[in-house]
């Protein structure tokens, strides 16, 4: 299982957090997403690339970008 952790730009409330989890966890290797201080998730997963995450989360208008993410 990969831990991830990825800063993400425009987060400005919990609906945001809310529409960034529903979206990631309809992929069913994404085992758990938690976003911190509404700019930083938390993701556990397993045969995602990092491509499909990011794409993900900027098609939903938020700003991510691969040198974002590091894996713990």
């Amino acid at each position: 299982m990969r831990k991830l952790s990825i800063t993400i730009e425009g987060i400005s409330c919990e609906h945001c957090v809310k529409r960034i989890k529903e979206a990631l966890l309809q992929n069913k290797n994404i085992k758990s997403v938690k976003i911190k201080d509404l700019k930083e998730a938390h993701i556990k997963c397993d045969n995602v690339s990092d491509e499909e995450i990011i794409n993900t989360i900027n098609d939903l208008g938020y700003v991510t970008k691969k040198e974002y993410i590091k894996a713990d």
